[in-house]
C-alpha cells in the first residue's frame, strides 16, 4: 500500500504527459470508497493528481473500492455504501477532469445514488 506521498510521486504530472503523448485520453485512477467522507488526506491527494490530469490534458475514471485496514472493518450495509458513494459522486460533480465512477458493487441503488448527486455524471 503506497502513502500519499508516494502515490503523488507514483501519479505524477510527468506520467501523465506522458500517457497524454501515448494517445491515452482518459486514466483510471482506484480510490477507497470512503475517501471522500469527511475532509482528508485521500481526498486532499485525489484533488491534487486530478489536477494534474486535467493539466495533461487527460480525463479521469474514479474506480471506488472497499478497503479493510486495522481500524475499520469492510462495511457492506447498502446505506453506508450508499453514503460513500454519495459523497464520492458530489466530489466528482465539482471536479472537471471525473468522467465517471465505478462502483464496488453493481447494486441499482448504488448507480442511483451516484447519478442523484451529481449531474455530471453519465
Amino acid at each position: 500500500v503506497l502513502s500519499m506521498e508516494e502515490v503523488l510521486d507514483f501519479y505524477s504530472y510527468k506520467e501523465f504527459k506522458k500517457m497524454a503523448k501515448l494517445g491515452v485520453n482518459t486514466v483510471q485512477i482506484p480510490v477507497p470508497c470512503n475517501a471522500f467522507i469527511g475532509v482528508g488526506e485521500i481526498a486532499d491527494t485525489i484533488t491534487t493528481m486530478l489536477k494534474d490530469v486535467s493539466k495533461a490534458g487527460l480525463n479521469a475514471i474514479l474506480t471506488l473500492v472497499e478497503t479493510k485496514n486495522a481500524d475499520e472493518q469492510i462495511t457492506t450495509m447498502t446505506e453506508s455504501i450508499n453514503d460513500r458513494i454519495t459523497a464520492a459522486a458530489k466530489f466528482a460533480n465539482d471536479a472537471p477532469a471525473i468522467i465517471a465512477i465505478q462502483v464496488p458493487s453493481p447494486l441499482p441503488s448504488l448507480v442511483s445514488a451516484a447519478r442523484a448527486a451529481s449531474t455530471t455524471l453519465p
